[in-house]
Formats: structure tokens, sequence, C-alpha cells
């Protein structure tokens, strides 16, 4: 009986051990980036958190507000990769001039909040009132070619005409030779 005794306190010592070191690894998240783009009301927020398994510590829950009414919400049971948790949500709200508090909640342990102000974007004009134009895109200068005149043609090697076609005196050549045509 002592022994099954100890062997049940051993046991709840290597329990409680774990739990505690668990614990002592779980973290809130570190930081929190937000960007926003007018156009299709899109709200891109990355959570930064570091993991060393994305299925047991991960980031559980992403909320946004704004003037303290959620605008979206996202709940999560594992997280984008080991280092951050990634999330684009689509707001009926245009959040120009707006500030919003985005919370990330770690599954394990820990909150943090973030304010964002989005500004609105600035439209410069050239002072005529006129919109303004693009810049045009940058082009590539075509390839730089060589006009026909400047090419040289390959040079061939000189090599002896022997008189016929089947004359034996020379050694035959591996160019064909020309034959003149006699009437």
């Amino acid at each position: 009986m002592k022994g099954h005794t100890l062997y049940l306190a051993a046991l709840a010592f290597v329990f409680l051990f774990i739990s505690v070191t668990a614990v002592s690894f779980a973290h809130p998240p570190s930081d929190i980036t937000a960007t926003y783009t007018p156009e299709g009301k899109k709200l891109v927020v990355s959570v930064k958190h570091q993991v060393p398994s994305v299925q047991n510590h991960y980031i559980s829950e992403i909320i946004v507000t704004l003037d303290n009414k959620v605008i979206a919400k996202k709940t999560f049971t594992t997280q984008s990769s080991k280092t951050t948790q990634d999330v684009t949500f689509v707001v009926a709200e245009n959040l120009n001039d707006k500030t919003v508090v985005v919370e990330a909640k770690c599954c394990v342990k820990g909150t943090l909040k973030k304010s964002f102000e989005f500004k609105k974007p600035e439209v410069k004009t050239d002072g005529s009132g006129a919109a303004p134009q693009p810049a045009p895109a940058a082009s590539k200068a075509p390839a730089a070619t060589k006009s026909p005149a400047a090419i040289k043609a390959p040079s061939l090697p000189a090599t002896p005409i022997t008189k016929g076609a089947g004359s034996s005196k020379g050694k035959a050549s591996p160019y064909p030779t020309a034959t003149k045509k006699t009437n």
C-alpha cells in the first residue's frame, strides 16, 4: 500500500510540474498590426504570437470594436502560423478618420488590446483643381540591336580550287566547287 501511495504522489507531482510548466510558457500576444483599405472596406489584422504548437497554444479570438460596439469578431481553434494569426474582415463602416480597438485573446493566457486610427488618404492636386494624374509607368528601353550592315558574315577558310570535279591532282575539297557549263 505504501508503494502505491508513493506512486500516486509521484504521478501527482509530474502532473503538477507539467501544468505549471505549460502555464509558464503561455503568454499573451506580443503585437497587433492592422491596415484598412477603403476600397472594399477590408481590415487586415495580424497578431504576433510566437508559439511552439499552433494546435495547443494559439490566438483564440480577435474582436474589433468601434465606439464600444463590436463591428467584427472571429474565433479560432488553431493559429495561422507559429508566429502570427492573420485575418481579413470586410466591415460595413468606413473606418477613415475613426479609431478602432483590436483585441486578441490567447487560448491559454493573456489578452492584448491596441487602438488604430486610419487616416483618410490625402489627394494632392497641381493647383489647377484637376485631379492628379498617375505618373506613367517606367518602361524598359529596348535592347540594343546591331544594324544589318554592322553584322559581319563569318569568313570561310580558304581552300584551293581544283580544276574539274573529278581531278585527282588535288585533294577533294569539303566545300562544293562551281563548274563551268559549256554549250
